[in-house]
């Protein structure tokens, strides 16, 4: 089973950016894959995941998240990159800003650990323990390893 620390790397997470629109805010989570060596085609892979933006916001909750994610054979493995924004970013349809953007791509004969990733971070999302302890992570490597520690322990999330 691939987890979250095989797919992502501290080097691949943003903390406290500021944007202005959300085009913006995924591009500069998808740049984080730039030179990732199992990237074949970085040009397809950008526009699949600028292109693919579906935000998820649950209505108790004051934040969103926002999932770029492209099932392609631009990639060579399961990668992934993740932002947390200062001030949330206003998408066109979505109830509430969204504070966390995680692109996530993956060759088409792995989809099926794509789909447990996608849905760790939409149950995280709904957790406020955990997106407490993601805000407060001050290093992308405690970020990543409160969504580590989260997958290993789904029982506590």
């Amino acid at each position: 089973m691939t987890t979250i620390t095989d797919i992502l790397a501290p080097n691949r997470v943003a903390l406290d950016l500021d944007v202005v629109s959300p085009s913006e805010g995924i591009e500069q989570v998808v740049a984080l894959l730039r030179g990732d060596p199992r990237v074949l085609d970085w040009e397809a892979l950008r526009e699949m995941l600028v292109k693919s933006g579906p935000c998820l916001a649950e209505e108790e909750t004051e934040f969103g998240i926002c999932l770029p994610h492209a099932r392609t054979e631009a990639v060579t493995g399961l990668i992934m990159s993740a932002a947390r924004f200062r001030n949330g970013v206003l998408f066109a349809g979505c109830a509430r800003p969204i504070r966390y953007i995680y692109c996530i791509a993956v060759p088409i004969t792995l989809a099926s650990d794509y789909l447990r990733i996608v849905g760790l971070l939409a149950r995280l999302q709904r957790t406020p323990r955990i997106e407490d302890r993601l805000r407060q992570a001050s290093t992308p490597a405690s970020f990543v390893a409160v969504l580590a520690d989260a997958e290993a322990h789904p029982v506590l999330a």
